[in-house]
Formats: structure tokens, sequence, C-alpha cells
């Protein structure tokens, strides 16, 4: 940047030999050297005014393959245009971009989508991506770093937007039957005493205390009515519950680490048992 620098300070000497030597053509060139110079610093200082970047999502939240619409732009919003720009969008590795190969980031665990070309007044750059993550998680997408200079390149500039978008990939999820569950019954006979149960949301009524009744079943209103204790009667709700258990544990000593494609399996396979479940209304 030092030697950059030296444009402003070259002109100047320049017209000072001219005037010494008496040689008009080397003041005519310090002066354009000091004009050109001035121009592209002052260019360059003002080149990210009023420069905006944004990445957003169509969902933030998919399952693990899904493909969901990225869309980022960058603005320019003043008269004085880029005339070339270098954009990197950071986006984490296990995020798979549709017809494109990300470049490879500086940072481990990390890539980048690039774009090249030219930002004049008050213009917007856009482009639309299909994207989809290969392993289930929560990933990143940002910040956004632009490389520019001025019109002739003697003063490149750098630009770094901190915006994040977060991207979730929920497991994959399979159709029981593709897992060798029973379609209809994938837990077996559901058999049991006790299906029936009360629902303290739906009051059916009132009835006379009886011993054993809870405080919170009195309805206190009633009861002064009455003149006698009256305890509510809720209404009969038949609700299943599932409880979905998972041991990730797929090696015999927790310090020995895990299997990453079992655990994925396994993760998959409850994840399929929670959605199976979730469609059925358990509770």
């Amino acid at each position: 940047m030092v030697f950059r620098d030296l444009w402003l300070l070259a002109g100047p000497v320049l017209i000072g030999v001219g005037a010494g030597t008496g040689q008009p053509m080397i003041t005519g060139i310090g002066v354009v050297v000091l004009i050109v110079g001035a121009a592209s610093r002052l260019w360059a200082r003002y080149l990210f005014r009023r420069v905006s970047a944004r990445a957003e999502l169509s969902e933030a939240r998919a399952f693990q393959g899904e493909q969901v619409e990225l869309r980022f732009e960058v603005e320019n919003r003043k008269l004085l245009p880029l005339p070339w720009f270098d954009l990197r969008l950071t986006i984490s590795d296990e995020i798979e971009v549709d017809g494109e190969t990300p470049a490879a980031a500086s940072a481990p665990g990390l890539s980048w989508l690039t774009r090249r070309g030219a930002l004049g007044w008050y213009e917007r750059r856009r482009w639309r991506l299909r994207i989809s993550a290969s392993e289930r998680g929560q990933f990143q997408i940002g910040p956004t770093q632009i490389q520019s200079a001025d019109l002739l390149g003697i003063f490149p500039r750098f630009w770094d937007s901190p915006a994040m978008t977060p991207f979730i990939a929920y497991p994959r999820v399979f159709a029981l039957d593709d897992l060798g569950f029973p379609a209809d019954r994938p837990m077996g006979e559901a058999k049991g005493r006790n299906r029936v149960f009360e629902d303290p949301l739906r009051i059916a009524g009132v009835r006379d205390y009886e011993p054993g009744d809870p405080l919170r079943r009195i309805d206190w209103k009633a009861t002064a009515r009455h003149g006698e204790l009256q305890s509510r009667v809720y209404e009969p709700s038949a609700v299943q519950h599932l409880y979905v258990l998972l041991n990730i544990d797929t090696l015999e000593h927790s310090w020995e680490g895990y299997l990453k494609d079992e655990l994925e399996r396994t993760v998959s396979i409850a994840a399929s048992l929670a959605v199976w479940a979730t469609g059925r209304r358990y509770a």
C-alpha cells in the first residue's frame, strides 16, 4: 500500500522537475499522474459506500438431501460504480450446490461460492441456486467477502459482510415399510387397560364430590351455587403415547468413538418413527 501511495508523491515531484528544467512535457506528465493518482485514491476510499450483500433461503430447515433455494445478491446504491468485483460467499462443506462445485476456502470445513463481474451505479446483481445438505446438522451460509478496486486497479479494497444465514438439516426419513416395519402396525398390537384418559381442557359437567377427588378437580363456582362440593367431569380423550429412546453408542466403550454410518442409520430410523407417530396423532 505504501508503494501504491507513491503515485501521489510522484506527481508533485515530476511537476517540480519539469518546472525546474523548463520541460513542459514532464510537467504535464506530473499533472496527469497527480490527477489520476488522487482520483483513484478517492475512488477506492468510497468504493464500498452504500454497497450491501444479502443471502436468504426459501426454507431455513429441510431434511437431509432435500433441496431448497438459495438466493443471494449484491447491490450498489450510489453513483460510483464498481469496475469489477470478486465475490466470495462462505458455505459449510456439507452443503451441496446443484450443478456447481464450490471452491475450497482457507478455513477448514468451509467452501466458497464465487461470482465475478462489474456493478454499475444503482445496480443489483442476483443469483439463485438449489442447495441441499449431505449430512444432518446446522450449517452456515455467510459471511460474504467482496474484492474490488478503482478503475485502474491501483488501490484494491476488500469488504466483508458478517451476516450469516443458518441452515438446519434434519435426518433423512424413510417410510416404515422400507425399513422392514409392518406399515399398518409397526409397533405391534397395541393392547392395554388404560387407553382412555380424561382431557382437563374439555369440561363435560359437574358431579357431587367424592372422597379422593383432588382439589384441582373441585369447581368452586358450582359448589357455591349448590351449597355442596362439586367436582368437574372431563370428557374422555383416547391418546396414545409413544416414546422414542435412542442409544447412540455404536461401540462397546464410549471412549472408542463411534461408527458414523451406524449412528446416522440409527438416527434416521428414530426420526422415521417420530414422523410416522406424528402423522397418526401420537402424543
